[in-house]
């Protein structure tokens, strides 16, 4: 099978360690696999693995898109789907998911099974009312010629097949993979401090400030930042003295800092940075958004507490207090997570979404 990817941009977060794992597995077990990358804007940074997975850049495919750049990215993307002649185009975030949708569709007969990945739908958090009613039309019409849609969590599509109406058998759920070391330097227990972690791209639907307001009520606790984004600057100026901010940095190098891991999003699929600080055996706190509350199912391997300062606050201060609960919260996650976030799974997922996704399209044809 030949699967062509297209992302906005393959900036270093959630969705591109995805897409790695997802085209080394995909290359490994013998298929071919390309990744279409756009623009990378000022205040993040390419991840560098892109070259590594056939990844092809599509400079004019950016976030903030004008009708030239748009028809620009459009031919190039449609160019590149005729030479590659893939099986399945695999579309991942708004704009991509908007572009490459059409630029596959508009081969018409010899067009490629189209399948778009929902990995955080866009219909709460980002934007207003108004904007908000465009996106659900541009997504309705989408939806229409599309093959099938993945989600990365059963509330997630719950949520989107809320606003889009779509049959819920050209809809299937997949899981990203994650691989780390199991064993690291327990750093974290020789430290004085209790230490919170949190990881992810520094942009209002990641709620940073939130953190930070929260590291404000528990002077006591350490609190350290990692990424970057465009409010980072602003977090810096108002974070408290026990605030520290690392950059980027590799998942297994700031998870053995914490004791426990902290995500504050207001819209989540399935939080990668959780997964990967519970396969490392350290439980989490969260808001309850989107399907992170499959990911940390409350009590059993962290805690869930409404997206306010308080509740999570003494969230946080229970499992300060309580090691054996976090140290019992973080074996149940390392155990959960090695099964349910494998590569090996989420190879199967996406191959086998991809084969329904053909079966549909050819019954449709043959009709």
């Amino acid at each position: 099978m030949k699967i062509v990817h297209i992302i906005t941009r393959f900036n270093v977060g959630g969705t591109a360690t995805w897409l790695n794992n997802l085209s080394n597995s995909l290359i490994d077990s013998g298929h071919e696999s390309f990744l279409l990358a756009g623009k990378v804007p000022p205040g993040e940074i390419e991840d560098l693995n892109l070259l590594e997975i056939n990844g092809i850049r599509i400079r004019k495919l950016e976030q903030s898109i004008s009708p030239i750049t748009a028809l620009l990215a459009f031919l190039q993307i449609r160019r590149c789907i005729k030479k590659l002649q893939p099986d399945i185009v695999n579309t991942h975030t708004s704009v991509a998911g908007l572009i490459g949708r059409i630029a596959a569709y508009s081969l018409l007969r010899k067009r490629p099974t189209i399948v778009h990945t929902v990995h955080g739908h866009v219909l709460t958090g980002y934007f207003s009312n108004y904007q908000k009613i465009l996106i659900v039309a541009a997504e309705k019409m989408l939806a229409r010629i599309s093959d099938m849609i993945l989600f990365s969590g059963e509330r997630v599509r719950e949520e989107f097949l809320s606003a889009i109406n779509i049959s819920i058998s050209r809809t299937a759920l997949v899981s990203p993979g994650v691989e780390l070391p199991t064993k690291f330097s327990k750093q974290s227990e020789r430290n004085e401090d209790f230490v919170v972690g949190w990881l992810g791209r520094f942009a209002p639907i990641k709620n940073p400030m939130l953190a930070i307001e929260v590291a404000r009520t528990l002077p006591s606790v350490k609190f350290i930042f990692g990424g970057d984004g465009p409010l980072l600057d602003e977090c810096r100026k108002l974070a408290p003295s026990n605030c520290k901010f690392m950059g980027w940095t590799r998942p297994e190098e700031f998870w053995q800092k914490c004791n426990l891991a902290f995500l504050t999003s207001k819209n989540e699929a399935q939080p990668i940075s959780i997964i990967e600080a519970g396969i490392l055996g350290i439980p989490a706190v969260t808001t309850p958004a989107g399907s992170a509350i499959e990911v940390v199912e409350n009590r059993i391997t962290g805690l869930v507490a409404l997206p306010e300062v308080d509740d999570l606050s003494i969230a946080i201060e229970e499992l300060v207090r309580d090691s054996s609960l976090r140290k019992s919260l973080g074996r149940n996650a390392q155990k959960a997570y090695l099964k349910s976030y494998s590569l090996e799974k989420q190879l199967q997922d996406h191959l086998a979404a991809y084969r329904s996704a053909i079966e549909l399209r050819l019954r449709e044809r043959n009709r």
